[in-house]
């Protein structure tokens, strides 16, 4: 069993690893500003202590113990009216499972519209998420144009063959649509798709977002200018949790 410095010195010298390659570096010098830049989800053991976000998790169904405090500042028959009409906010309604065994798949889109930079910070929040020494959940990646690729990131060099999966397709219509055909999994889904903005507006690709909603969990939208933008399907809505700027010159400029 790793202890926390354990799993710390591992992540550290894994990154350091991206690093110190010239063919990974831009991606290895992102994992830690991604990581304590954007709020990436994690599982936890006790989901009362797991905080999925902020305002976007207030609703007006959950358990008493999860009433805003704000509520019984109300007088006792405002308050009494507000929960028999479900008027009543609650926060941390969604908890984390205790018993389900999830699986993380991250969809990286590859076709033309997301080479260069949106890809490089695409596969940078896919080891960010699935290599943060604080999560335990199994993470799957896959490269999506016109058809679907697996990806394989345990080591530097598994990494650098990946980088070399690229469609000259506009846009990875095609691939999503064959993935949620075949892919099948006993375990429960949590479902990321990383894509630029301009791929995502195509005719055919929302489409294809559009049919298969219910199935995404999130969806990270990654822009030249280092601007990554994260959604959640929340109540079959998809709602803004975060937005973030990289500083990708000041990073890149760094020997």
């Amino acid at each position: 069993i790793f202890t926390k410095e354990s799993e710390s010195n591992i992540s550290k010298d894994f990154i350091q690893e991206l690093i110190e390659n010239y063919k990974t570096f831009h991606i290895g010098i992102l994992i830690k500003r991604i990581w304590s830049g954007l709020n990436i989800p994690l599982h936890n053991t006790v989901p009362s202590k797991q905080a999925l976000g902020g305002i976007s998790d207030l609703s007006n169904k959950g358990d008493f113990d999860k009433l805003l405090i704000s509520e019984f500042a109300n007088d006792d028959l405002v308050f009494l009216s507000r929960l028999a009409n479900n008027e009543a906010l609650y926060l941390q309604r969604e908890s984390p499972p205790t018993t389900d065994n999830p699986e993380r798949i991250i969809l990286i889109d590859v076709s033309l519209k997301n080479w260069g930079t949106p890809k490089i910070l695409a596969y940078a929040i896919l080891l960010a998420i699935a290599r943060h020494p604080k999560t335990k959940i199994s993470c799957t990646a896959f490269a999506v144009g016109n058809n679907y690729y697996p990806i394989k990131f345990d080591n530097i060099n598994e990494i650098i063959d990946s980088l070399q999966l690229l469609e000259g397709s506009l846009h990875s219509a095609k691939g999503l649509e064959k993935f949620f055909k075949e892919y099948k999994s006993n375990k429960q889904i949590e479902l990321f798709f990383i894509s630029s903005n301009t791929a995502v507006n195509h005719l055919e690709m929302k489409k294809v977002i559009n049919d298969n909603y219910s199935k995404f969990k999130y969806w990270i939208n990654v822009k030249q200018d280092g601007f990554i933008e994260l959604f959640r399907n929340q109540h079959n809505s998809r709602t803004l949790i975060q937005k973030i700027k990289l500083p990708l010159e000041e990073l890149f400029k760094k020997n």
